[in-house]
């Protein structure tokens, strides 16, 4: 069994190597880049792409919102007993698969049902890879290094996060600046987060430690496993997760859902333009 290894001064469990740790943060840095680039980019497909009246933007706009959310507080569980069952690598790769086939239908789509279609692919891959990273970082570090890993991997996140808003949601506006149409420029944007979902989904593959079912949970159902996470909310810091968690997903859908939505009607009603408004809402979330 080989010894415990470092990374970035934290102690990382027995048989991970840095490279692993590594390729964990990478793939964080660009899945930041998909969680944050379709929301802020959402508007323009009600826009252009579905001809949707700026009346009507707001319900739809809720209505994805919700559809994420509920997909999100029915999987959690189930995708986190199944990486028990079948290894975490495996389920956090199909994961990214399904979030970049989701991104990809979405500006194919020309109604507002097949845009919801779209975002529950989206949102059934995102649940598995969120619960993953849960899990992994659990089997990474080592306890007394988890509160700077953490601290490690929210900057990791929040520097995809800042890409994401300068290049995928000023990506538009540069665009048509060079001659393109509307709906080449969604399409565009979207392919390029399919792009990075792409990469993030190869680093995991490559750089993540070969694992597979965990001892003795291979005996168990997924729903048993499910139970058992359920059960876990009698302990009082469990429930305070719980409530934490609940609060910042509530925070992080409003701002990243209607942000680029509240920007974009701005611009459109002050006449700057839906690219720009578009832009602007980069430039908030940045700041």
């Amino acid at each position: 069994m080989a010894a415990a290894g470092k990374f970035a001064g934290m102690s990382l469990n027995r048989d991970v190597r840095p490279v692993n740790a590594a390729g964990l943060l990478l793939g964080v840095c660009c899945l930041a880049f998909c969680f944050v680039g379709l929301n802020m980019v959402q508007p323009w497909l009600l826009e252009h792409h579905l001809n949707l009246p700026a009346s009507e933007m707001g319900d739809a706009t809720g209505t994805l919102g919700a559809i994420g959310q509920i997909i999100t507080v029915f999987l959690a569980g189930a995708t986190g007993a199944l990486a028990d069952q079948k290894g975490r690598r495996l389920v956090l790769t199909l994961g990214v698969v399904v979030m970049a086939l989701g991104i990809l239908v979405a500006p194919l789509v020309s109604t507002l049902s097949g845009l919801i279609v779209s975002r529950t692919i989206f949102s059934i891959g995102r649940t598995a890879v969120a619960a993953c990273f849960l899990i992994v970082v659990a089997d990474y570090v080592q306890e007394n290094s988890r509160g700077k890993w953490n601290a490690f991997q929210g900057v990791t996140f929040g520097v995809g996060s800042i890409v994401a808003a300068v290049v995928i949601v000023g990506m538009p506006k540069w665009l048509l600046k060079r001659g393109w149409d509307v709906i080449d420029a969604g399409y565009a944007t979207h392919f390029l987060m399919v792009g990075a979902a792409g990469v993030s989904a190869l680093v995991l593959a490559l750089m993540l430690r070969a694992d597979g079912p965990r001892e003795g949970v291979d005996h168990e159902g997924l729903w048993a496993l499910v139970r058992q996470g359920v059960a876990q909310i009698r302990h009082p810091g469990v429930r305070l997760a719980y409530l934490a968690g609940f609060a910042a997903g509530a925070n992080m859908a409003v701002i990243g859902t209607y942000l680029s939505l509240w920007t974009t009607g701005h611009a459109v009603a002050t006449g700057a333009g839906f690219a720009q408004g578009l832009a602007l809402a980069g430039v908030l979330m940045v700041i």
